[in-house]
């Protein structure tokens, strides 16, 4: 009757509610978003409305960043576009607000007070690193007991398990773990892994395009990887080289990578350490993938009486197998311990700590090392002499050579003549004897006797300085049981009661053990016993003893094979021999193959079995 109808009167409620939340904006806040939702939910700003009040309460919880703000906006606003995120944020907010402190303490409050919350694993894993954070047998044990319902529990069953064997990885030890942890959760794993080191797995190549892969010894592949390089197993682990990285990782006997391919270089294990490198640093990783030492160094040794140097900014300090440093890094130059003692050097001079780094000797002389319990070889000017710990001088640095003790006695040499010295420095024999090619190593005493020179013939001594055999010889070598002796320029053999058991007939002689020598005769090598039997026939051009009695040998076309107990057991057909293991053999030619020596037999690749 006035002339409207309901499109015009919505169209100016629509108009009043656009100019209202015009002013709206102008203000800006929660509250005034709120109220013009209140009294305008038919408008077609309303939805924009409650869009901008939701980013301002979200924004101002985060602006506070409280578990208590996040939950007051889930509250008020539970079902918005910012739900998820600001429920994720709560969840943060809470776990930062109790674990603060970063304490063991902390994260098994936060466990206990929040059982549900999506960040439980998080602290469990927290927990889990601080209390195997010294990563011993010890460290593992005490986790799993003392948190049997953490998620971790798997994880560190496995680190305890490569913590036990890492020391004497083997088959016995692996099932001394599952008789000392019978309920371990990874029985399964550990089961499988005492099923794969009874294997006996060798790195193989199959073709130029795939690279390596393992067989077994009736040369069958195992598994489908494939590596640009492969070692052999030591400690149950292979380094590999992988084609998709270009660096070095270990994979076990099951085929699974243990350590990631991520190095530069990587050692085999050793005791369950390796030695890595990267952008040419390095470090020590255990072989449960944790970091002994990171690679930070520029340089490291070996570890022995528990420790190794380490140089970082070119200052050298120690560290031991948990990772912990010992000794700090204040030397120029390190070296490894042997016998609780470490040559240093410090300001120029070399000196000897112990373990503790206490100096056993100062670093007051340019060159150190021990000689006996109480006398130390010190060089001065180029030459040598002894003095005690607290620089006494027992023999002048007048020497050219001061060997080690045995049977008490010391081999010194002044470049002329050779004496002997026992641990006190007092001389108990001298006979004017002359120094000879090799006197430091032939004139040790050995079994009681050293060999010495006089007038450019040899003989022998025993400790007390009595000649036992004659001064005749024109050369003479020392050996545990025989003496190579060379006259009218040939060689022969002499029995220890200098009683010739191998005429001199020999163009070269040289022992291998205590059983065979391979001489040489009209120019070419081959090998006899003790007594002059012909082991090897002299019809080859080099001979290389590799274990107990087998032998590689070179014919003139300079190939390869072996000879066992006297007879060719691998023919000479290969480019490269050398010993794999107390085992096997490995022969290379455009290809690897095996000689298993305790089957006497060759293995080989053998595609044609299929994997």
């Amino acid at each position: 009757g006035y002339g409207w109808t309901d499109s015009g009167i919505d169209s100016l409620r629509n108009q009043i509610s656009s100019q209202v939340f015009k002013k709206v904006n102008e203000h800006n806040s929660i509250a005034s978003y709120t109220q013009f939702i209140a009294d305008h939910s038919w408008s077609s700003e309303a939805i924009t409305a409650a869009e901008i009040r939701d980013s301002l309460a979200f924004f101002e919880a985060v602006a506070k960043n409280t578990s208590k703000g996040y939950e007051q906006f889930l509250s008020k606003y539970p079902n918005t576009r910012f739900t998820q995120l600001a429920s994720d944020n709560f969840y943060d907010a809470q776990f930062e607000e109790i674990t603060v402190d970063r304490s063991l303490a902390s994260y098994q409050e936060f466990v206990r007070l929040n059982p549900t919350s999506p960040l439980v694993s998080r602290a469990e894993k927290e927990i889990f690193l601080i209390v195997t954070m010294p990563n011993t047998i010890e460290a593992y044990d005490v986790f799993i007991k003392k948190y049997p319902t953490n998620s971790f529990v798997p994880e560190a069953s496995r680190m305890l398990y490569e913590s036990f064997v890492a020391k004497k990885y083997s088959a016995a030890r692996i099932e001394a773990f599952l008789a000392q942890y019978p309920t371990t959760p990874i029985r399964a794993y550990v089961e499988e892994q005492l099923e794969a080191e009874k294997k006996v797995l060798l790195p193989t190549i199959v073709s130029a395009e795939l690279g390596y892969a393992f067989m077994d010894t009736a040369g069958i592949l195992q598994g489908d990887q494939f590596y640009d390089q492969l070692n052999p197993f030591k400690e149950g682990l292979a380094i590999f080289l992988s084609s998709e990285t270009n660096k070095f990782g270990a994979v076990n006997k099951s085929g699974v990578v243990q350590i990631e391919a991520e190095f530069d270089e990587m050692s085999d294990f050793n005791e369950g350490l390796s030695i890595v490198s990267k952008d040419e640093k390095y470090g020590v990783i255990h072989r449960n993938g944790k970091f002994i030492l990171e690679c930070v160094f520029e340089d490291l040794g070996t570890f022995s009486n528990g420790l190794i140097f380490a140089a970082k900014n070119e200052l050298y300090g120690y560290f031991d197998m948990n990772g912990r440093q010992r000794i700090e890094p204040k030397f120029e130059d390190a070296f490894d311990f042997v016998n609780q003692s470490a040559k240093v050097v410090f300001e120029g001079n070399e000196a000897l700590i112990d373990i503790y780094g206490t100096y056993i000797v100062p670093p007051v002389v340019e060159r150190i090392a021990p000689f006996s319990d109480s006398l130390y070889i010190f060089e001065e000017d180029g030459m040598i002499g002894l003095m005690n710990r607290l620089g006494k001088v027992f023999l002048p640095a007048e020497y050219e050579y001061i060997g080690q003790l045995k049977n008490d006695l010391a081999l010194v040499s002044d470049g002329e003549e050779v004496f002997y010295i026992n641990s006190t420095g007092k001389v108990i024999i001298s006979g004017d004897y002359e120094t000879f090619p090799n006197y430091a190593l032939r004139g040790e005493f050995k079994d009681g006797a050293a060999v010495v020179q006089k007038n450019e013939l040899y003989g022998r001594v025993n400790t007390s300085g009595k000649i036992i055999s004659e001064i005749k010889y024109e050369n003479l070598g020392m050996a545990q049981d025989i003496l190579p002796f060379e006259k009218d320029g040939f060689w022969g053999v002499l029995s220890f009661a200098n009683k010739v058991i191998v005429q001199p007939q020999y163009n070269t002689l040289e022992l291998q053990g205590d059983n065979y020598i391979i001489a040489q005769l009209n120019g070419f090598y081959g090998v006899i016993d003790q007594t002059g039997k012909q082991i090897v026939p002299f019809e080859f051009r080099e001979i290389v003893h590799l274990t107990e009695d087998a032998f590689a040998v070179t014919n003139l076309m300079d190939q390869l094979g072996v000879f066992k107990k006297g007879k060719l057991v691998v023919p000479t057909e290969y480019q490269r021999i050398s010993v794999f293991d107390k085992d096997f053999l490995i022969l290379s030619n455009n290809g690897l193959s095996y000689y298993d020596l305790s089957a006497d037999r060759l293995i080989s690749y053998k595609p044609e079995l299929g994997e």
